[in-house]
């Protein structure tokens, strides 16, 4: 299928067309490539105005349940698109992608799309195509884009440079372990939220807001949520809302140019004949324990560069 065939199915609601463009992007054929550059540089051209959430937080911290609430909530006169990022295997690159599974009844709407995605073991808690993803679901028309992130910590940050809103899940009583394996995500989330409150008192709870709040002088918007009771979705609606409303967009193409740049000139150097010998040689050859690594690296680029 031609790029402007894609283009044509997504632009007129096609969900398993939509289905097959991600697939597409995800695609490592050269041939599937050249046609998704085509179709992403056709999105680009169109208009496209969806309000992009990443949710985050550590396993078990249930992203999934909340986000099936928040869809819930929000599905009556919105459309939802959820790109839920699942961890891979860094032997087999192989998926769990359970994601869909616990979004009842969420997947099973009309007005919405859930779409499970390994990170094949990239670090960011994303995978490389979930911007291009991203993209393909704002030409669709979607209102909401709620990206679930993998959730293994400090380098999942580069969730926050896709979205318009950085949401962190929290556990009760975890300020201990969130600081130090999170305190990264801790300082660039736009709103907080302790889920699975009805672990614990209010008493409890006004106090681990109190902490939050204290601790960055008050700037955060600090919520918290049960999915069992499911009272809160409402207003913690209403303060995402607020906040997308006030924020300003800002320009991460920046970043996006220089993730791209790295990504193809890794692409190309290993693709490279010569280094490919080499690689065989020392891997067959030499300890890797007994090298200084870096400056075997350095060695490698400096005779591709010559």
């Amino acid at each position: 299928m031609k790029a402007a065939s894609y283009l044509k199915g997504i632009q007129n609601g096609d969900i398993s067309i939509l289905s097959q463009a991600i697939t597409l992007i995800e695609s490592t054929i050269e041939k599937d490539k050249k046609t998704a550059t085509t179709l992403i540089d056709l999105c680009l051209q169109k208009k496209r105005n969806s309000k992009k959430i990443c949710i985050s937080g550590p396993p078990g911290v249930g992203k999934s349940t909340f986000i099936n609430k928040l869809g819930t909530y929000l599905i009556k006169n919105k459309k939802i698109a959820v790109l839920a990022i699942d961890p891979s295997s860094q032997k087999s690159k192989g998926s769990i992608l359970a994601d869909k599974t616990r979004m009842h009844p969420l997947s099973n709407h009309p007005n919405s799309f859930i779409r499970p995605s390994p990170n094949k073991g990239v670090l960011g808690g994303i995978n490389k195509t979930t911007r291009e993803s991203i993209i393909l679901c704002e030409t669709f028309g979607f209102d909401i884009i709620i990206i679930e992130t993998v959730g293994v910590g400090q380098s999942e940050i580069i969730g926050h440079s896709i979205s318009d809103c950085f949401i962190l899940l929290t556990l009760p009583k975890s300020g201990d372990q969130i600081q130090a394996i999170k305190k990264g995500i801790l300082e660039i989330a736009d709103i907080i939220i302790i889920h699975k409150s009805d672990t614990i008192n209010k008493l409890e709870i006004k106090k681990e807001k109190n902490n939050y709040s204290e601790r960055f002088n008050q700037e955060k918007i600090i919520e918290e949520f049960s999915s069992l009771s499911n009272e809160n979705i409402e207003n913690i609606w209403i303060k995402i809302e607020g906040f997308l409303n006030q924020k300003k967009r800002n320009n991460k193409q920046l970043y996006w140019l220089n993730e791209a740049i790295k990504e193809e000139l890794e692409l190309v150097f290993f693709q490279n004949k010569k280094v490919k010998n080499e690689l065989k040689i020392i891997k067959k050859n030499i300890k890797l324990s007994n090298l200084n690594l870096k400056k075997l690296a350095k060695e490698l680029v400096k005779n591709y560069l010559k």
